[in-house]
């Protein structure tokens, strides 16, 4: 072959195959299918019955690993821009099939996709809202990788509604026929390591159920249920979800590249929102969330310190520079945080620390425009306090720190 999409050099392409065709018993068999060339080699065996009128296929193919990008640059077709160039130049597959007029089975999958290796089975059975049946076990996949690159500057750019919200594919979501299981053992995902993945994905009659989602995360866990009914003219979602144990450092670490806070932290959260897109969900959510860190540790400045220096100058009515380098540690962290119509409030944030405590009340989060109105009071314990020959009886205060924004 020769031509413009694979260029100006003829490229041979071969095509065996041990064919017999039954044109009384309307079948047909091909073994020791072969295909190759444009960096493809292809091997299989296909039998085919009523072939005149609705034929049905079954069969085996196997396609050895090949540079996908370089095919497709090759034919002089675009791949998705992804985030990772390097993606797209291995795969390959083995499996077995059947293909009828309404029905379509992939059995004993095995495919090779970059560093991912994946196994299972895949069937669509029926012509209208045909019922998507599947079982997948993924070793690994960075999905990063595949994602459509940044871009410049759209971190920094400001959430308005208009380039917030997100529209529901309620069509599709009530057509949808699903059921199926996914298994991953080591998962990326916005920069999240997650190992033993595990989800089943029931939808029906525009009733979509996430039921387990498990997996393991920074010697924690995350357990939870996600739900959504596209039966009516408004779409509910329900979401229950749980974090145990977490190590916040390196969390912190993988998605921003730093960590300032180090601590063990639990979770729960239990939400019911309605809507058509991400935007309604937001001024729609409500239910309750907890939050606890213990053992914490928050690094770039030592509280205890900072304020006792402060407390000497008073004393001694001598005015300086204060050093809050160093780290705080603190015992624990708690806080409940009722949701209501996309507000976040909070009564009882409560963190206590050697010296001090901290408390705070307000609003936590406006969802809509991620703004806050929030109200933080440092409670400083009575004590003593020598330096050289002078004690100092330190009185107990609190500072108000208002947060808005």
């Amino acid at each position: 072959v020769v031509g413009k999409q694979v260029g100006e050099k003829p490229v041979a392409i071969s095509l065996k195959a041990d064919t017999n065709v039954n044109l009384e018993k309307q079948t047909m068999s091909m073994a020791g299918l072969s295909i190759k060339g444009l960096g493809l080699d292809v091997s299989g065996n296909i039998k085919a019955t009523n072939i005149d009128l609705e034929p049905a296929y079954s069969g085996q193919l196997n396609v050895v690993p090949f540079n996908l990008r370089a095919l497709m640059k090759k034919l002089g077709q675009d791949l998705p821009e992804t985030a990772d160039k390097k993606v797209f130049r291995k795969l390959g597959f083995e499996t077995q099939f059947v293909k009828s007029s309404s029905n379509f089975e992939v059995k004993n999958l095995n495919m090779i996709l970059d560093q991912t290796s994946l196994s299972g089975e895949f069937s669509m059975l029926g012509l209208e809202n045909p019922a998507i049946k599947f079982i997948l076990d993924i070793d690994r996949i960075n999905v990063d990788q595949y994602l459509s690159p940044s871009e410049e500057g759209e971190d920094n750019r400001p959430i308005t509604p208009e380039t917030a919200a997100t529209k529901l594919p309620i069509r599709i979501l009530q057509a949808l026929n699903v059921d199926g299981s996914l298994a991953i053992g080591k998962l990326t995902l916005s920069k999240v390591k997650l190992t033993n993945v595990n989800l089943k994905l029931k939808g029906k009659d525009g009733k979509i159920v996430l039921a387990p989602v498990a997996a393991n995360l920074y010697q924690g866990s995350y357990s939870g249920k996600i739900s959504i009914n596209a039966n009516g003219k408004i779409p509910k979602l329900v979401v229950n979800s749980a974090i145990k144990g977490v190590q916040i450092e390196p969390l912190l670490m993988d998605t921003t590249g730093s960590a300032d806070l180090v601590g063990r932290s639990d979770i729960s959260i239990a939400v019911v929102a309605r809507g058509k897109n991400t935007d309604t969900f937001k001024q729609t959510l409500s239910g309750q969330a907890e939050l606890k860190v213990s053992n914490g540790i928050l690094r770039g400045v030592d509280v205890p310190s900072a304020l006792e220096q402060v407390e000497l100058m008073i004393e001694n009515e001598r005015f300086g520079k204060v050093n809050i380098e160093g780290d705080t540690p603190f015992d624990s962290l708690t806080a409940t945080l009722p949701i209501n119509a996309g507000i976040v409030n909070n009564q009882d944030l409560l963190l206590t620390a050697p010296g001090f405590k901290v408390t705070g009340k307000g609003v936590f989060a406006r969802l809509v425009d991620m703004s806050w109105k929030y109200d933080l009071k440092v409670a400083v314990d009575e004590r003593s306090l020598s330096q050289g020959e002078k004690t100092y009886n330190l009185s107990d205060y609190t500072i108000p720190i208002k947060c808005r924004g």
